[in-house]
């Protein structure tokens, strides 16, 4: 039966799968059970507060439940347990450490000191690109110069043996000032 049910994945902050829900619970098909942790989950991602210790467990009469103040996460039921061949607890306690290292991941990678490290890295390359560009602007400038100031003393044109002429003169001068 596992190779054939279908599970839904519960996806964290970007887009990553965290786990598969398999089982309905109450008048939640998997599939509305795995959107709802979801959108919880994504919900943690907005509290200035969180830290992991403030998700708790607690147990109720039939399921044990994942809880971020007076907010149930999720509940785990005995046949969520069976699915993946542990007990409840155990199964809360390996959804908390997920949901913990996703939540701690993505206020890392969305942080202030981040986005701002970032935005300095890509200042840094627009400058170096552009001190590339007018030092590459230069080079052309002075190449330009240096054969205008050799016109007739060194370079003569550009002749084949067979006595074919492809450029004489100042017309050099202008294919590489056009350049």
């Amino acid at each position: 039966m596992r190779h054939t049910a279908i599970g839904y994945p519960v996806k964290g902050f970007f887009q990553d799968t965290l786990f598969l829900i398999y089982n309905k619970l109450g008048s939640f098909t998997a599939g509305d059970r795995a959107q709802a942790i979801s959108d919880r989950i994504k919900q943690l991602g907005k509290e200035y507060c969180f830290k992991p210790d403030s998700l708790k467990l607690s147990p109720s009469e039939t399921t044990m439940d994942l809880v971020f103040g007076e907010e149930i996460i999720l509940n785990i039921a005995e046949r969520d347990a069976l699915w993946e061949d542990t007990t409840k607890e155990e199964l809360a306690r390996k959804y908390k450490g997920i949901i913990d290292s996703s939540v701690l991941k993505y206020k890392t990678a969305t942080s202030f000191s981040t986005l701002a490290k970032e935005i300095g890295l890509a200042l840094l390359v627009l400058v170096i690109i552009i001190t590339l560009i007018n030092y590459i602007i230069k080079l052309f400038r002075y190449t330009a110069k240096k054969i205008q100031a050799e016109e007739d003393k060194l370079i003569k044109g550009i002749k084949i043996k067979i006595t074919l002429c492809l450029m004489q003169g100042g017309r050099y001068k202008h294919s590489l000032l056009q350049i």
